[in-house]
């Protein structure tokens, strides 16, 4: 996948989704169900603002003579959070969320809401883009965040004559590895663990997963969500065992080739046409 210069002026909230996760071997990746369907995870349709609270480092600050001799800083003990704004109420969504289940009653969709399953939310990975323009060509580009390990609980909204808006609580968990299960290296990205991972792309940004079944090699886009170009796409197969490794070969527009996909969940992060 090219990489973009990374100085960009973004702007706005295009895109977001939360995907349910599933173990691979101990590597936690979306829960992909299928090895002709992709899996996007469930989208925040009408999304309007992912507002991102980022805590400042500790201050350490050494006195003497009357006077500040050194400063230090030390990480902070608080947790990354975030609020998402969404317009439209989506039961599967905040279900999948809050753990618990919807279910009809004659002719109703129901949900319920402040129950026993509170603290136990399940773990979700997140995905959210915006446009931005490139900082030297003013040319449309795309900057993005991955968020592999984040709670995510949405708050029933109450009743007004102004317009609704329901929102979710995100706190997220530090981790070894991406929402595609590849471990962080000191030499690849200066770190061992992240909460999230940015990014900027040419074109708009698309996570996509499958699950291996005997017989099956190969991984197909979905006709409207086909990629740019070959060199547009990114893909990596963890396997039963929990390794990732990147898929190198075998990467066309219409999807992913791997003679792995048998025993894999097969996760792409690629551009979209």
């Amino acid at each position: 996948m090219a990489a973009t210069s990374g100085n960009e002026y973004p702007v706005g909230l295009r895109y977001g989704a939360a995907f349910a996760l599933t173990s691979q071997g101990g590597v936690a990746v979306p829960a992909a169900s299928s090895a002709t369907v992709p899996y996007s995870g469930l989208p925040f349709t009408g999304a309007s603002a992912f507002n991102l609270t980022i805590p400042d480092p500790r201050t350490i600050v050494h006195p003497g003579d009357d006077r500040v001799m050194a400063t230090d800083f030390l990480p902070t003990l608080d947790s990354i959070t975030a609020t998402i704004e969404v317009s439209r109420y989506d039961m599967t969504l905040n279900a999948m969320l809050t753990g618990v289940k919807t279910y009809a009653e004659a002719d109703f969709l129901m949900m319920p809401w402040a129950t026993d399953a509170q603290g136990d939310e399940p773990t979700v990975g997140l995905f959210l883009y915006q446009q931005s323009l490139n900082a030297a060509t003013k040319v449309r580009n795309w900057r993005f965040y991955v968020i592999p390990s984040c709670r995510c609980i949405p708050k029933p909204a109450g009743m007004s004559a102004s317009q609704t808006m329901i929102t979710y609580n995100v706190v997220v968990n530090p981790t070894a590895t991406t929402l595609w299960g590849f471990a962080l290296t000191d030499a690849t990205n200066g770190a061992l663990e992240h909460g999230i991972m940015e990014g900027h792309s040419d074109y708009q940004p698309w996570i996509a997963s499958w699950i291996g079944t005997a017989g099956s090699s190969e991984a197909t886009f979905a006709a409207t969500k086909q990629a740019k170009s070959a060199t547009k796409i990114a893909a990596w197969a963890t396997i039963l065992a929990g390794t990732t490794t990147e898929i190198t070969s075998g990467l066309a527009v219409t999807g992913v080739t791997s003679n792995q996909l048998t025993t894999t969940i097969i996760t792409s992060l690629y551009e979209l046409a």
